[in-house]
């Protein structure tokens, strides 16, 4: 038995290499052992946790070690969060007084035997110690098991049965109604017997309701109900009599109950409830690891951690009370699980906020979280059985790729067995060398999948790497601007306007802002894009034997280099810059590419393409054709560089760039430098020369548009709120200004103004008017002109922006029945 045994201490000490404080999980870990020695039948088998050296030992008695130990034998040990008060009073402390603002610092020297943890935040603090009591109390559980009647609730079940009650009551009174009772049992957690439910809420109370007390009793007697079958059902699965179930049985045993034991959580459980490491459990302990089950809502203790972690993040509003805004439980829950679950977290967010709350405890927050879980599992279950077409209950790799591309997910071999590996070590799999997977491995390759977006750790650490380069403000998300400087780091030329878009459809909490995970999400969406485009090319130039042969992967890979390209070229249009100079010969192999293979010279000479697009600051070929052209008015001695001087006259005399003040001289000189620095970091020619060539001039033209971008981005969010339209609403404006700017080109010279915005002339928007069905009298035509003066820019034209205060005042006033026509056409 000892043998087993270190495991449940090495699982607590684990927990201290954490760099974040440990959870209340991991403490109750090391508390149940303490309870279950002195009150489980077997408990005196265990070694008790120690305090630190010069205190009294909890347990003296030699049975308090393995048989066969004395104390001398083994180390005592403790953890950090749990040194007694007398052993505090032993530990060095230095405390020195600031004289600026008089709050006393502590240092304290831990025992070298102990990991030292992060000093805690006092939110943190005060979060563990009110979610320690969402953990379950051993003695209160183990006395409830062995009484007649097991009455009485742990202080926590109290908490989450009273905000159960609160969330299902009467919103215009202080009762429940009993249809009521079903939704109340399973947001807790029970398995739901509607029969019995029916049977014991008819014996408390003759009406349809019932108040606090009677509900709480009802909750009692159910609770016994349950704890009644719980016996019954695990005599039927201890088939040989012996009092004990063994892992498989473990297992089978809570499936009946409706759970959907992992066995990574059933471990862990029996781990902290195996008194004797014998790798079975009597009824007691299997009672206590369902209470562990229902506690942790099933999660296991790096979840519970990350959790904690995530909570606390959200916990804003009140630092003094440990909860988080109801309105914050979705964003809470994406935060959590990823953007994947951004639809079910939506749902749930709307039933939260439909009962209405002052805050969500942790318990609470803890319980949804379940719920989503579920609904996650739900899911991984239905594909599953989906795949396991044979009912082996297991599936192959070709049927999970099969999946993942259903999922959306293009994976190359070697990161799919990357992954198929790490889910078999998560599930536990005996065989990790078997092809197969079983449907705890695939619950965790699809978790997997979740947390990663089918990225691997390498390729997490380069993402993270240019988030934070990106975060220009050091805020720790990615608004439209910093979006935008991805883009066309990326080699690509959107608009703005695109721009807003595709961050309003990663943007799954409405933030204005993207975090570390929905901008992975975003990353996955770019990477599908490429591999499509690498396996439509690899699909065209492969044989029979799935390989891209030597002799065609030149036409291959200028195939793929060529990949977005038009061809198409109107005559007109001025000529393209030749940026990209790359001969795809240099990236030819020496054998036959398999799709893996191929992926990699694929992405290697997207990377080299990227970097000579990056050239193009974000421009269009046609605006650097314009821009070109204006460089060589300059440039009258056609080396290719100006000198500085004329560089600042190109910016005043025909760029527009205005240096009034001695600061905005500096700002100019600063773009200039971050300019030249940015070109030479891609591998420039000539970008650190006294002179400036062209291609630092256009980085340095976006530099300055940015400065604008960002004006125009605060601009439209101060629109956003005068007007009330929602970030959807905003979305769809901006396609229909769009739209009419297009079309009016073949009536009129569309315009922009200098920062590239552009403008609907007054015609125009009669035209838009007169498209919708809309006719305006001499009246009516008089007061639209009014209110476009008063939105207009100084040319008499409409921006974006003044477009949506015009849309505000005609939706307000109904001009020309502009709501009744909306309604008309959809």
């Amino acid at each position: 038995s000892s043998s087993s045994t270190p495991s449940v201490l090495t699982m607590a000490e684990d927990s201290l290499e954490l760099d974040e404080p440990p959870s209340p999980h991991s403490q109750w870990c090391s508390s149940t052992l303490s309870g279950l020695i002195n009150d489980s039948k077997r408990g005196c088998r265990l070694p008790a946790p120690r305090p630190a050296t010069g205190t009294s030992t909890l347990l003296t008695s030699s049975e308090s070690f393995f048989p066969g130990e004395t104390k001398t034998d083994r180390q005592p040990w403790v953890l950090p969060w749990q040194v007694p008060r007398a052993a505090e009073e032993t530990v060095e402390s230095t405390a020195s007084t600031s004289a600026e603002d008089g709050h006393a610092v502590e240092e304290r020297q831990v025992d070298s035997r102990c990991r030292p943890s992060m000093r805690k935040s006092d939110t943190l603090a005060r979060l563990e110690s009110t979610t320690q009591s969402f953990l379950p109390d051993v003695n209160q559980v183990l006395a409830r098991l062995r009484a007649t009647n097991g009455e009485g609730f742990s202080q926590s079940e109290i908490h989450k049965m009273t905000a159960a009650y609160v969330r299902f009551k009467d919103p215009d009174g202080p009762e429940i109604f009993k249809d009521e009772l079903p939704k109340v049992l399973s947001f807790l957690g029970y398995n739901v017997d509607e029969e019995k439910c029916t049977e014991i809420a008819d014996s408390i109370a003759t009406l349809n309701s019932m108040e606090k007390d009677d509900f709480m009793n009802f909750m009692e007697q159910y609770a016994e109900a349950e704890r009644l079958r719980y016996k019954s059902i695990f005599d039927k699965f201890d088939e040989d009599g012996s009092g004990s179930l063994d892992v498989d049985e473990v297992r089978d045993f809570l499936r009946s109950l409706g759970f959907t034991p992992l066995r990574k959580m059933i471990s862990e459980g029996m781990a902290l409830v195996d008194l004797d490491g014998s790798g079975t459990l009597e009824f007691e302990e299997c009672v206590l690891l369902l209470h562990v089950y229902k506690h942790t809502e099933g999660f296991t203790m790096d979840e519970v951690q990350e959790f904690t972690q995530v909570f606390q993040d959200l916990n804003t509003d009140n630092k003094d009370k440990v909860t988080v805004n109801p309105l914050h439980v979705g964003e809470l829950l994406v935060k959590f699980f990823g953007p994947q679950v951004a639809k079910i977290a939506k749902e749930l967010q709307a039933d939260v906020t439909g009962h209405g709350s002052s805050g969500i405890t942790f318990q609470e927050a803890l319980l949804w979280a379940r719920r989503v879980r579920d609904k996650m599992f739900e899911s991984y279950t239905k594909e599953f059985n989906k795949y396991d077409e044979d009912g082996s209950g297991s599936i192959d790799s070709d049927e999970l790729r099969k999946l993942i591309h259903t999922l959306g997910y293009t994976m190359p071999n070697k990161v799919l067995e990357q992954f198929l590996e790490k889910a078999k070590q998560l599930g536990e799999m005996e065989d990790t060398e078997n092809e197969d997977m079983d449907y705890d491995a695939f619950i965790h390759f699809m978790q997997l999948l979740n947390q990663t977006d089918g990225f691997t750790d390498d390729e997490l650490d380069k993402i993270d790497e240019a988030f934070q380069k990106f975060d220009e403000d050091g805020s720790g998300d990615i608004d439209v601007v910093e979006l935008s400087d991805i883009l066309q780091h990326m080699g690509f030329t959107p608009r703005i306007e695109e721009v807003r878009r595709i961050h309003a459809k990663i943007d799954y909490n409405d933030s204005g802002t993207l975090d570390r995970r929905a901008f992975i999400h975003f990353m996955r969406l770019h990477r599908e894009e490429q591999l499509a485009a690498i396996q439509d090319v690899f699909a065209d130039f492969k044989n029979e034997e799935e390989k891209v042969p030597v002799a065609s992967q030149e036409k291959a890979l200028a195939e793929l280099l060529n990949v977005g390209e038009s061809d198409d070229e109107d005559a007109e249009s001025p000529p393209r810059e030749k940026v990209v100079s790359i001969d795809v010969k240099d990236f030819i192999a020496a054998h036959d590419l398999d799709w893996d293979e191929f992926i990699e010279i694929g992405d290697r000479l997207q990377a080299e393409r990227s970097k000579y697009l990056r050239r193009k600051a974000g421009y269009s070929d046609e605006k650097i054709a314009a821009y070109r052209q204006t460089f060589e008015m300059y440039d009258t001695k056609k080396t290719g560089c100006l000198s500085n001087e004329d560089f600042f006259k190109m910016l005043t005399g025909s760029l527009g760039i205005v240096m009034r003040s001695v600061q905005e001289q500096q700002e100019t000189k600063e773009q200039l430098k971050a300019a030249r620095e940015a070109c030479a970091e891609d591998g420039m020619e000539g970008a650190m020369d006294t002179g400036v060539t062209f291609w630092v001039l256009l980085r340095f033209l976006r530099f300055t548009s940015r400065k604008q971008d960002q004006l125009n981005e605060e601009m439209i969010k101060t629109a956003s709120k005068e007007t009330n339209f929602s970030k959807q609403e905003i979305n769809e404006f901006q396609d229909v200004f769009d739209s009419c700017w297009e079309q009016n080109s073949g009536f009129e010279e569309t315009d922009e103004t200098d920062e590239g915005q552009k403008t609907l002339s007054m015609s125009a928007i009669l035209r838009l008017l007169r498209g919708m069905g809309m006719k305006l009298d001499t009246t009516q035509r008089g007061k639209l002109t009014e209110q476009v003066a008063k939105v207009s820019e100084p040319s008499g034209k409409v921006a974006f922006i003044g477009f949506l205060k015009l849309m505000r005042w005609m939706m307000d006033t109904n001009f020309g029945n502009i709501n009744g026509t909306a309604a008309s056409q959809g």
